[in-house]
């Protein structure tokens, strides 16, 4: 929400008048009684309570569902939390101001069909102007042509019948008299749901069915895309970014108040960058009807910030109050003539919203008169001098005041928020074009020129050029943090993958697909895997019979063709780009029942066995992992630059000849760094260099 500044406020900074720096805006008074406008002496002396600036009329209902009554309904991991997480920064009495008793709270087994309808009956005794929040995370899905929250008692096979169908919630919705009615949907309706098929369900016409006059929808997730639940977080990011806004992140005026539009604007670009470090697409949406102010949905207070806020409105009340008397003693007085004193006043009550440039100019005059540092008898002459409004300003005109810092501010968190959301291979052309603009009015801004370099580096991948027409294709892997190695649950303690968190500092490029015999052989000029029989010889085959030690003359030889610092990866870097943000054994999911479709291995199960075929396969013949990788699960061992202990080095990916347990993401192994075999292969690092 765009902060209402003064522009007395920008003139008596520019002057030193008053430590004031910035003018909170008025607040609509619809939510609050007469009696609950804050004080001074409120403020000061005494603790913030938030119902008391943003009205006591408010009630929320909350639901989250993990566990699920049918067995057939797969359950979540941090739905309840969520729920809880908004429930306690709503009741807050310095944050949300929600009473208890106003706010309803379902999760687990009390989120039924039944008690969420009962709850949302209850909120039809609410007032127009009472604010009403309903947030639901679980899951949504879709069934014979019905959309649908899922509730804790649906069957699966019957969940039109059973769940909360969208027309059922929107009736439920409309006879909520309120005016001021935000819907928060943490639910995606795109991943593998209860009916265990992606649902081809356009969030944003789930949304729209629950907006009308007053009413806010907005929803975790665009259409296709999954809601990312979060390990490390233990909440799911649309959440857990709401709460984070909701307690102030959000706050992009520094008034103390977050509203409807500062929330959203937050999560805008928070979800959809964070859903990009986890390597997932969700980018939140929101429908309300054009007519809809959904900037006067006060949510929440940062009772400091609200604090400093009205100390300093108050403290630049007093500073006009103070140029007003001044200027009716000087009329008075008759020092200054009516006219001036007229126009002076208007500029004093003015804000910069309403003043043009040549305005504020002649309220600097004022100013300066009113604090002793012009004569009232020649105010009027400088003022001669100066244009009105909409005359040209003549190029020997006094210099003006430079415009207040917020409107530049606000340029600048609206190209960024443009920047966070297009920051992917589709559009990211549109985010280094807003990004563009950002730096040349902020060319310090840190954040902004990294952002660009990394959307500049998978915009245009590196691909190596090996001569003959051989090139070697990689894929951008960015920066940050996962789970490396398997809980005991997986696969036991015997592997030797103890699970701990790492990060990975700094992005870099992966080779799309093992080293091939063709990229080998322009670099080398040597075919190692002929020394053996039965292996296939072809350009697109992986180039298999090497050593560690192979590996790394092979490295030599490719940096000394290019500029380009290439390396082995180290075994984190391996895991995390195979892991491309999950938290499954494999990258696809946690059953092996897929594991032919992404990779050559030892098993049969769901065909396209390798145990008959004693040879590596051609690459990118799989599916490839969700950041572009192929054959990561299997066709050849892949040798990392690290250790596995004093003799030997590591090698992670799974072999054409291994069962599952040795596909796994986790998965380790080991090698001689002399030793060669016609499983073993690599894939290179390429470094980002600045």
């Amino acid at each position: 929400m765009r902060i209402c500044y003064p522009a007395l406020l920008a003139i008596a900074v520019m002057f030193s008048l008053s430590p004031v720096s910035a003018q909170p805006v008025e607040r609509p008074d619809a939510q609050a009684s007469p009696q609950s406008k804050p004080s001074i002496k409120a403020i000061g002396l005494e603790k913030i309570i938030a119902a008391d600036h943003l009205g006591a009329n408010r009630y929320a209902l909350i639901i989250g569902i993990n566990d699920y009554a049918d067995a057939k309904i797969p359950d979540l991991k941090f739905a309840e939390a969520d729920a809880q997480l908004l429930y306690n920064t709503l009741t807050d009495t310095q944050v949300g101001g929600f009473k208890k008793d106003s706010v309803t709270l379902l999760t687990g087994k009390q989120a039924t069909s039944r008690e969420v309808r009962k709850a949302l009956s209850a909120l039809r005794g609410v007032g127009e102007e009472d604010l009403v929040v309903v947030f639901f995370s679980g899951h949504g899905a879709k069934q014979r042509g019905e959309t649908c929250w899922v509730t804790q008692d649906a069957e699966i096979d019957f969940l039109a019948d059973t769940a909360l169908t969208n027309d059922q919630l929107k009736k439920y919705l409309d006879a909520i008299p309120s005016k001021r009615l935000v819907t928060f949907i943490d639910a995606c309706y795109a991943a593998d749901t209860v009916i265990n098929q992606k649902a081809v369900v356009d969030v944003s016409e789930v949304a729209k069915a629950f907006t009308g006059a007053g009413r806010v929808t907005i929803a975790s997730a665009s259409g296709g895309q999954e809601s990312i639940e979060a390990a490390d977080l233990k909440q799911g990011i649309f959440t857990y970014f709401l709460v984070q806004g909701l307690k102030g992140a959000a706050d992009s005026n520094s008034d103390g108040v977050q509203t409807l539009d500062e929330v959203w604007a937050y999560l805008n670009g928070s979800v959809a960058q964070e859903a990009r470090k986890r390597q997932g697409i969700q980018v939140p949406t929101k429908h309300s009807l054009a007519e809809t102010q959904s900037d006067k949905f006060l949510l929440t207070i940062d009772a400091d910030r609200f604090a400093r806020s009205v100390q300093e409105r108050a403290a630049l009340k007093a500073l006009r109050d103070k140029y007003l008397a001044l200027l009716e003693k000087l009329y008075l007085d008759e020092v200054m003539d009516k006219d001036s004193a007229i126009e002076g006043r208007k500029l004093l009550m003015a804000d910069d919203r309403t003043l043009d440039i040549n305005e504020k100019r002649r309220l600097a005059l004022y100013v300066q008169m009113l604090e002793g540092n012009l004569k009232p008898d020649k105010l009027r002459k400088m003022l001669d001098l100066l244009p009105i409004r909409n005359e040209p300003i003549p190029s020997d005109a006094l210099r003006p005041p430079l415009a207040p810092r917020p409107v530049v501010h606000e340029t600048i968190a609206r190209l960024w928020a443009t920047a966070l959301a297009n920051d992917n291979r589709d559009s990211g052309r549109q985010a280094l074009a807003a990004l563009d603009e950002l730096l040349k009015l902020d060319p310090n801004h840190a954040k902004a020129a990294q952002l660009k370099r990394k959307i500049l580096h998978y915009m245009e991948p590196a691909v190596l050029d090996l001569g003959g027409g051989i090139k070697l294709a990689t894929v951008f892997i960015p920066s940050g943090r996962f789970d490396m190695g398997s809980p005991a649950s997986e696969i036991g303690r015997e592997f030797h993958e103890t699970q701990r968190s790492i990060t990975v500092a700094n992005p870099f490029y992966l080779g799309e697909t093992e080293v091939t015999q063709a990229q080998w052989k322009a670099v080398m000029g040597t075919t190692p895997w002929k020394e053996l029989r039965h292996i296939k010889d072809g350009d697109e085959y992986p180039a298999t019979q090497v050593s560690w030690n192979d590996a790394q003359a092979f490295i030599k030889a490719l940096s000394a063709k290019s500029t380009l610092k290439a390396r082995l990866p180290t075994e984190a870097e391996w895991e995390y780009a195979c892991r491309a943000g999950t938290t499954t054994v494999f990258s696809f999911g946690d059953s092996e029942r897929n594991l032919s479709d992404h990779a050559w291995w030892g098993g049969a199960i769901g065909g396209g066995s390798a145990r008959n075929e004693l040879y590596a396969h051609k690459v990118k013949t799989k599916k490839p992992n969700p950041w572009g990788l192929y054959d990561m699960h299997g066709n050849v061992h892949e040798w990392c630059e690290d250790r596995y202990n004093a003799s030997t080095r590591v090698l992670r990916g799974g072999g054409w000849g291994l069962p599952s347990k040795h596909c796994r993401s986790a998965a380790r192994y080991w090698g001689d760094p002399d030793g060669r075999a016609n499983d073993r292969g690599f894939r290179v690092v390429i470094e980002i260099q600045d």
